[in-house]
């Protein structure tokens, strides 16, 4: 016996029973043709003239044309083609005031059918949830009587091998041969009726039609489906369904997932990532190399970025989410449709932050770095080397000193830019590491959100799943 919490989920509505099943269709998987069960018992209690409809599975052709024939009729026209309906398909049989075909349905004027509300389907195999039949009579042996899936209820047609002298018939036992042959024979003239009696009660023909009325009665119709979809209920419940002592169970471990992420995420970015963008930085841009490559810095450190930025726990992170998407407290063996690696990491704080980095910082420090080369060189290298060339050829100065002059702008200019680099530089690198911890805790949050919105809805789950077997076990007492 699986146990609940008492904490359970409020429902003020009034009770319908309609509602009740739709709500369980909606809870539950469609397994042994649930839905199509639940939608007979929704059409039958909303319209409680429809048809029942019973399924012969493997009868023989004289079976129904016993039951239905009329053979008093003077008019035997409608009979004649019924009885040329073809037995390698299946075969529904209504009623109608008038004989119609059309492909393998057939309405037919039979005094049983206008009498009992009733429809056969003649049927080759059992195909629940297709055949829109509300219960089964099986004559064919092996079927299993699984209340789970359908009402079905086992006969034996046994054949006539001598009519004069038929075998004992046991009460679940029928022979429509013998009952065909009655009735054929008071159709050809009234003055058979006496062997027509005896033959026909000979044939327990009687005995099934009255089978066919016990569970044709609409009470027992609907009793038999609510039984069988309430079996069906449980077993899913408690086969597929979490108790919530599991659930509290798997929130632990989840919890302890993005903990554990955390955690390790801080340590990356405090040992892995810090020490990559560094050495990176020092090893692709060092100043002097903003000569030739300013225009590039945007893309250099964008390639830093593409796979070094916390490589390690943007991998986990997809595991961990995969853990919270792909979570239902209802396992069924389909595989459950969640996001893939790539959506995932697609929408995360992280690789939010890697883009805005990548399209915006970088472009800014790239502006930054064009900014201090054109200004070093225009105001401060290149004027101090105008000076020095004049001043050796058109003034005299010695050329000693003059390349001394010129030198002096270029280091100054050197020296200007490297201090300059650095300090923007390393502005951008803490900055990136601040963005970085905070994305990190942005993610860690969204985690635990994302993970306390699931639990509860998976708690109302699993609540509501009982509460619709509850709901189900009081309809039937109805």
């Amino acid at each position: 016996m699986r146990h609940f919490s008492q904490h359970t989920v409020v429902d003020d509505e009034p009770r319908d029973p309609v509602i009740n099943l739709e709500r369980a269709r909606d809870l539950f998987a469609d397994k042994h043709g649930l839905y199509s069960k639940i939608a007979l018992l929704t059409e039958r209690l909303k319209f409680p003239d429809t048809p029942i409809r019973i399924g012969l599975l493997g009868a023989k052709g004289s079976l129904l044309n016993s039951i239905l024939a009329d053979p008093f009729a003077s008019n035997q026209s409608w009979y004649e083609q019924f009885q040329l309906r073809s037995h390698e398909d299946d075969v529904v049989v209504k009623f109608s005031h008038s004989f119609e075909q059309s492909g393998n349905v057939y309405n037919v004027p039979s005094p049983f059918l206008s009498e009992r509300n009733l429809e056969f389907v003649e049927l080759k195999h059992l195909s629940p949830a297709e055949d829109g039949c509300h219960c089964y009579i099986s004559f064919q042996n092996g079927v299993p009587l699984d209340t789970q899936s359908w009402p079905v209820y086992q006969y034996v047609d046994i054949p006539n091998n001598d009519l004069g002298n038929p075998p004992p018939l046991a009460q679940n036992e029928v022979c429509s041969e013998i009952s065909q042959s009655a009735v054929d024979l008071l159709i050809e003239s009234p003055q058979n009726a006496t062997i027509y009696t005896k033959l026909y009660g000979e044939s327990h023909i009687s005995e099934f039609i009255k089978l066919i009325s016990a569970i044709s009665e609409p009470y027992t119709v609907i009793s038999k489906l609510y039984n069988s979809v309430r079996k069906n209920l449980d077993e899913q419940n408690a086969v597929h369904s979490m108790t919530v002592d599991e659930l509290s169970q798997r929130d632990g471990k989840i919890r302890k997932f993005i903990s554990q992420w955390d955690e390790e995420s801080h340590h990356e970015l405090q040992t892995s990532f810090k020490a990559h963008v560094n050495e990176y930085e020092a090893r692709q841009l060092p100043w002097w190399k903003l000569y030739y490559r300013a225009d590039d810095v945007q893309a250099i450190f964008a390639e830093m970025l593409k796979d070094g930025i916390l490589t390690d726990s943007l991998k986990n992170y997809s595991y961990v989410k995969g853990q919270i998407d792909s979570f239902t407290s209802f396992q069924l063996e389909e595989k459950p449709h969640f996001r893939s690696k790539l959506e995932a990491l697609d929408h995360n704080e992280l690789t939010t932050l890697k883009r805005n980095v990548i399209q915006t910082d970088l472009l800014q420090l790239q502006n930054r770095a064009v900014k201090i080369i054109m200004l070093n060189v225009l105001t401060l290298q290149l004027p101090f080397v105008l000076l020095a060339i004049p001043g050796s050829i058109v003034y005299d100065f010695s050329t000693y000193s003059m390349v001394g002059l010129a030198s002096l702008g270029i280091f100054m200019g050197f020296n200007r830019i490297s201090r300059e680099w650095l300090r923007e530089v390393e502005s951008f690198k803490q900055d990136l590491f601040e963005k970085t911890r905070l994305a990190i805790l942005d993610v860690n949050r969204s985690l635990y959100e994302d993970w306390a919105f699931k639990y509860e809805e998976e708690r109302t789950l699993i609540y509501k799943r009982q509460q619709a077997i509850e709901a189900l076990e009081e309809d039937l007492g109805l």
